[in-house]
């Protein structure tokens, strides 16, 4: 029984160079989503001022300290599997592919809070993911 093995380097490249620029993303992200929690709590704030129902003083800010941890959760969870997405570019190609469309997904969930180098990693992956499906491949006995 013979398997496949990928010929092109591109997903390996791709992979390390995401992991590499997701090192500083996982700050970005966790900086953006704060940034988004905090503009949600100034709104329900003004809204609950405009009542008169709340004291802006009392507004718990919880959800800022849960939206940028959360994003910096997503932000290493990517890079993590892109890079080891990226490592199996050669030995599996099909997984490999797999594997950098969802970090491409996961780290692009984290861009759409306004952090570019987010979408320059997702860009990354996305290149890496389809030349690891469309790369010519070999069969190995």
């Amino acid at each position: 029984m013979s398997t496949t093995k990928g010929t092109s380097n591109v997903p390996l490249i791709m992979g390390i160079i995401g992991a590499a620029l997701g090192v500083p993303n996982i700050f970005c992200a966790g900086i953006c989503g704060a940034g988004a929690g905090a503009m949600a709590d100034l709104a329900a704030a003004g809204a609950s001022a405009a009542e008169g129902a709340i004291d802006v003083e009392a507004l718990d800010m919880a959800s800022t300290a849960a939206a940028g941890t959360g994003s910096m959760w997503i932000a290493g969870g990517a890079a993590l599997i892109g890079l080891i997405a990226g490592i199996l570019g050669k030995s599996k190609p099909s997984i490999s592919g797999i594997g950098m469309l969802v970090a491409m997904a996961m780290v692009g969930s984290t861009g759409i809070l306004g952090n570019m180098l987010a979408l320059l990693i997702a860009i990354l992956y996305l290149i890496g993911g389809i030349i690891a499906f469309t790369q010519k491949k070999e069969a190995v006995s």
